[in-house]
């Protein structure tokens, strides 16, 4: 016992001499903590934008509207004596709350022949939740003796980030304008130069939203029984009837698909169908742009002569076969196209895709000579290498038609059934093609704005999704 006490002691005592010699050996401790701290720029805390108002020196002259925040549109027209001149004022906030702005504008024409164009800022610099207006005016500085001459404004505002109190300081030059390029220094028919104009790339081309007026003046069908576009989303239902679309859509959109199940190719980045507008034919400094949907549906049926009927309806063309084509236009009334022409963007006519529209393409980008594209083994050359960069834009994943007659019932049309081919119908509402032809002098950006992926409908089995150029008109 007295061992293990005394062992409990010596044990106790150890204990206590280890503590002693603890506590000499320490004096101070220092507890330590290092790291980095990182202020990261967040474009969300510096936004310069135009507001909705603008003013308008003569409203029967000029007209000014802001599209969305940063981007706002000039229309003159009706200037005829030499100094005629208009003016259009915005209006720009800086919306930060901590950041100030320092503003620099640039503007151009590309007619300074015959007008001058002068923009003019309120203020140089903004503080946060300052607002300025920004005053543009245009003259005519030489009368035209015969055409009417026309001009391309580009006015671009560049707003800098600085801190309060340091306005003025951030040495911000005037942006630089976009430089105009002609189709043909553009295009690159090969495909090697991956910046070039091709075949199928998308153009930022607008050709507007529906109104109910509009809507209501498409009237056609038998000029004694004229039916109008139903203006709504369901197909129409009546023979020689355009309908799928409402006021307030785009003419840029589509319209209501014959099958959900064949909804349109989709745009990568959005899941959504493609919208707009591309490069279908270039020839030269001539453009003729296709909508990348079916902006509209229309309702064929079968009927003695109905084929003969739609076509003349669709594209003003009477077929030489049609026995009683000589009293077409005293008895039928055809569509007018030329809502879908913004001649401010250079659009000059429109219609619609036909069958002789779509040989003649395949003939030229397909290397197939005297295309008939009735023919599968022609039609399907673009689910083939090296023309599978085609497939989406000609099979956009939907039923459309044609425009053309087949037989004397029928139209012919593209359908995507069965991996796609062209055939014909007697009675049905599918989707018309819209296309622009634009005029010779038109330009686009040097670079391309961006660029766009397809993805969908036969692309999963046919050459995967494709990537184009996104071009700006100037």
């Amino acid at each position: 016992m007295i061992s293990r006490t005394r062992l409990i002691l010596i044990a106790l005592v150890s204990v206590v001499l280890l503590i002693g010699v603890g506590f000499a050996a320490i004096t101070s401790t220092q507890l330590n903590i290092t790291g980095n701290t990182v202020a990261n720029p967040d474009q969300s805390n510096f936004i310069v934008k135009f507001l909705e108002t603008t003013e308008v020196s003569d409203s029967g002259k000029v007209t000014a509207e802001v599209v969305d925040d940063t981007h706002a549109t000039l229309e003159v027209r009706g200037l005829v004596t030499k100094s005629d001149y208009v003016t259009a004022t915005y209006i720009m906030k800086n919306m930060s709350d901590d950041l100030s702005a320092d503003i620099a504008i640039a503007i151009g024409n590309n007619n300074e022949e015959y007008f001058s164009t002068i923009a003019e800022l309120e203020k140089t610099s903004l503080k946060a939740g300052e607002e300025a207006k920004i005053v543009v005016r245009v003259e005519l500085i030489k009368v035209p003796k015969t055409q009417d001459e026309t001009a391309k404004i580009t006015a671009i505002i560049e707003a800098t980030p600085v801190q309060p109190g340091e306005e003025g300081t951030s040495g911000a030059l005037p942006p630089e304008l976009p430089t105009p390029v002609t189709p043909s220094e553009l295009f690159d028919p090969t495909g090697e130069n991956p910046d070039g104009l091709h075949i199928g790339d998308f153009v930022n081309y607008d050709a507007g939203t529906w109104t109910e007026e509009e809507i209501n003046s498409i009237q056609t069908g038998l000029k004694t029984s004229l039916v109008t576009a139903n203006g709504s989303t369901s197909k129409p239902n009546t023979v020689f009837q355009f309908g799928g679309f409402t006021a307030g859509s785009s003419r840029n959109g589509n319209a209501t698909p014959y099958n959900t199940t064949y909804n349109y190719v989709k745009d990568k980045e959005t899941g959504e169908a493609i919208t707009g507008w591309r490069i279908f034919d270039v020839e030269g400094d001539m453009v003729t742009l296709i909508s990348a949907g079916n902006p509209e549906d229309y309702r064929h049926s079968s009927g003695t002569n109905y084929g003969y009927i739609s076509e003349y309806i669709l594209t003003g063309n009477i077929n030489s076969s049609w026995s009683a084509g000589s009293t077409a236009e005293e008895t039928y009334q055809k569509r007018n196209w030329d809502m879908y022409v913004n001649t401010s963007q250079y659009g000059e006519s429109a219609g619609v895709l036909t069958k002789a529209m779509l040989d003649a393409w395949y003939t030229k980008y397909t290397d197939s000579p005297n295309a008939d594209t009735n023919t599968t083994a022609t039609f399907r050359k673009i689910y083939q290498e090296p023309y599978t960069k085609y497939q989406n834009m000609i099979d956009n994943y939907s039923n459309y038609w044609l425009s053309s007659v087949s037989y004397t019932r029928y139209l012919y049309l593209v359908s995507s059934s069965l991996g796609g081919y062209v055939h014909d119908n007697s009675s049905n509402a599918y989707g018309v093609r819209a296309v622009v032809s634009l005029k010779s002098n038109v330009q686009f950006t040097a670079t391309k704005a961006g660029t766009k992926t397809v993805t969908g409908g036969w692309t999963t089995q046919y050459g995967g999704d494709q990537t184009y150029n996104v071009w700006d008109i100037y």
